[in-house]
């Protein structure tokens, strides 16, 4: 009788088969099978050629356990008859099983082609397509056996057949493993190239493998496929295992120019050496491979530009060959109801938002169960990446940026939406400087969860969060939104985040109080109109912030107070002798309505350095005109001495608007005192004193309105 020497199949130490007892076209009796020839499998595993009763090729093996040898069989015969129960046309099929004394013979389908792990010996690394289709077959079997309660825990190119017409089969799994830590990984004979695709918690204890362990295998061996190589060349046990803690391998995307970005992400997130952080399950694995083979809704993913804890973000090509960004939630998001709901009610919504400064979104829609937001892609970066290397923005162009977004941000307002998370993180900034607002918290969770031990983690939007969001953020309010306009200003201002505590409850009672640095400190040269505008739009009263409008109204003020006072010093002009005293002066009011009033030459150049009067201002020397511009009269615009630096911070004042609201009584008091309008060309000194005592009057009412507001304001 022939004897069938025993093959390790995973639990016991291996002896080198005796070849010479089995080859030769004989049979055995006690298995009816007639011995074709050897087929090796491995570094010192032998499996043979044979044809069983009905003629049919079979490849047989004898598995003898050599822990506990009555428990383990039985453990053995039991998955294998759970093996026997899967049906997968990828999986290499399990006939039948015979018991022999404390041994088990085998036998199984013969796969007539050769493993991968040659061709990979023979230098032939397959193309992308090729690989994904494989895996995306072996992955599928894979995902077929987890459901039946099986772990393969042997997945590598040495163990996946590859039939001539480019059908791929996977070979069995290994069984009986033990349950226990006791049997490791030292001392076995396993080679170095299995230990390779092995998880890292496969390699420190043989029964810590599970379903995220053949994950790992699947990422390895895709991983390989595709570069041609094992992702980690290691020595040994202990340098494998060392380098895959550590993730010590290239880049696939490095390596393989053009490589898809889903393919070159689900490797890596499937090599992850933290079991949480790889795909979720065989099937999301899956899903990642049908994506990249297929593209998702008809986009072709060119490669990942952005990802967060909700999505991830792709440049990606639509069908039209219109380069776009596609949002594509991750498995966790998606399986969350909530999230997933909010994600669509508010992608619907988006769908009718048309603004330039808001990113428009093209498409919404689902596949393979994969949700996804097209939107316009920004060839840019965001604000938060520019001001890191640009460490602070200009007064000038803070503003510019800030009035973009803020318009924008009233768009949504007027739309109903809210969107809760402006920071510089969501604003981006094209080539040709144009401030774009983008992720209208399309999906994110409206309901924060604070957990407030936690020490340095999840402060990067909060810092720019409304005190409001962190209690009822579901019932925020238009002027959240305008609470991060305000920080993100004092951020891009100062190049420094507005609260850097080590808490989330600490920067919450900051918050709450009110409590930072104030940005002038920071920053002295910044102009007071801007200081306070930060100040009221980072209130902590969500009722004490300024409506949109007026926020607007505001930045443009301090737009026009930033010109001003980065104007050069000019010298005093003289004006000529026949300039007339009294100036016909028009200008338009903080409501927009236009206003005339008469002034002195003095007065004039007095309301200028003060701010009251801007250079949009217009003066005639008669009432019924020509109106020129204020700037178009030499000297007129500045008061005598220079009017520099200093004198254009002398216009400080935040609220100098607050005066042209207040109409100044310049023809009454002139009334009141007797002075009568000289003629034009006369000499103004007959009327010298009465005119002084008129304008000590107004600058007097003047300096009261001023200081009035400003303690109202502060």
């Amino acid at each position: 009788m022939q004897t069938i020497p025993d093959v390790n199949c995973g639990n016991q130490e291996q002896e080198p088969a005796d070849l010479d007892r089995v080859v030769g076209p004989t049979s055995s009796p006690a298995t009816k099978f007639r011995i074709l020839g050897p087929i090796p499998c491995g570094q010192s595993q032998t499996a043979y050629r044979a044809r069983d009763a009905a003629g049919r090729m079979v490849v047989l093996q004898k598995i003898r356990p050599t822990r506990d040898a009555a428990s383990a069989t039985e453990v053995l015969e039991g998955e294998l008859d759970r093996y026997r129960t899967v049906e997968h046309v990828n999986l290499v099929s399990l006939y039948e099983t015979q018991r022999e004394d404390d041994a088990l013979l085998i036998s199984t389908e013969f796969v007539d082609g050769a493993n991968l792990q040659g061709h990979l010996n023979r230098g032939q690394r397959f193309s992308v397509p090729k690989a994904v289709r494989i895996m995306l077959s072996i992955a599928e079997a894979v995902g077929t056996l987890h459901e039946a309660g099986l772990i393969h825990r042997a997945i590598r190119p040495a163990t996946i057949m590859l039939t001539p017409y480019g059908r791929a089969k996977l070979q069995l799994p290994q069984f009986a493993v033990p349950a226990s830590d006791d049997e490791s990984w030292t001392g076995l004979a396993t080679d170095v190239q299995s230990m390779e695709y092995m998880a890292p918690e496969h390699l420190e204890s043989r029964a810590a493998a599970d379903e995220k362990s053949d994950i790992y295998s699947l990422g390895a061996t895709l991983c390989a496929l595709i570069t041609g190589a094992a992702p980690f060349a290691a020595t040994d046990h202990a340098d494998s295992l060392e380098r895959k803690l550590h993730r010590r391998f290239t880049d696939p995307a490095a390596l393989i120019p053009g490589l898809s970005a889903e393919i070159a992400i689900l490797i890596r997130r499937s090599l992850d050496p933290d079991p949480q952080l790889r795909p979720s399950s065989v099937a999301a694995f899956v899903d990642g491979l049908q994506t990249a083979l297929e593209g998702l809704g008809g986009y072709t993913l060119l490669e990942e530009i952005g990802s967060g804890n909700s999505a991830v973000l792709y440049r990606a090509r639509s069908p039209q060959g219109q380069v776009v960004a596609l949002k594509v939630l991750r498995d966790e998001a998606s399986a969350d109801e909530r999230r997933l709901t909010r994600f669509y009610q508010e992608a619907k919504l988006a769908l009718h938002i048309d603004h330039p400064q808001v990113i428009r979104v093209l498409e919404v829609g689902e596949e393979h169960g994969k949700h996804f937001i097209a939107m316009e892609h920004v060839e840019g970066e965001n604000l938060a990446r520019w001001t890191m290397r640009h460490q602070r923005l200009s007064e000038a162009s803070a503003l510019r940026i800030i009035e973009q977004i803020a318009e924008a941000v009233s768009h949504l307002h007027r739309q109903g939406i809210v969107h809760r998370d402006v920071n510089p993180a969501n604003i981006l900034i094209d080539r040709q400087g144009r401030a774009v607002l983008s992720d209208l918290g399309l999906s994110k969770r409206t309901d924060f969860d604070l957990g407030l031990t936690a020490v340095g983690t999840g402060l990067g939007t909060a810092v720019f969060a409304a005190p409001e969001l962190f209690f009822d953020a579901k019932n925020a309010q238009a002027n959240a939104d305008i609470y991060g306009l305000g920080a993100t200003l004092y951020s891009m201002l100062t190049g420094r985040r507005p609260f850097s505590t080590a808490t989330l409850r600490e920067m919450l009672l900051a918050k709450r109080r009110g409590s930072y640095s104030d940005p002038h400190d920071v920053c002295p040269s910044l102009t007071w109109q801007t200081t306070l505008l930060i100040r009221k739009a980072m209130r902590p009263v969500p009722a004490r912030r300024p409506a949109d409008d007026d926020f607007l109204k505001y930045v443009r003020i301090c737009r026009e107070a930033c010109r001003i006072a980065s104007r050069p010093a000019v010298r005093t002009h003289v004006l000529p002798h026949d300039t007339p005293s009294v100036w016909h002066v028009a200008f338009q009011s903080a409501e927009g309505t236009s206003c005339r009033t008469t002034a002195t030459t003095e007065q004039v150049r007095r309301l200028v350095a003060s701010g009251k009067l801007g250079l949009q201002t217009q003066v005639a020397t008669r009432e019924d005109g020509p109106y020129l511009p204020l700037h178009r009269i030499p000297g007129l615009c500045c008061p005598q001495g220079d009017f520099g630096e200093e004198g254009s911070k002398a216009s400080a004042p935040f609220l100098a608007t607050v005066l042209k609201r207040i109409p100044l009584p310049w023809k009454s008091l002139r009334r009141r005192s007797g002075a009568a309008r000289p003629p034009q060309g006369s000499s103004p000194s007959g009327s010298k004193h009465t005119i002084e005592r008129s304008y000590a009057a107004v600058v007097t009412v003047a300096l009261v309105v001023v200081f009035g507001s400003l303690l109202s304001l502060v």
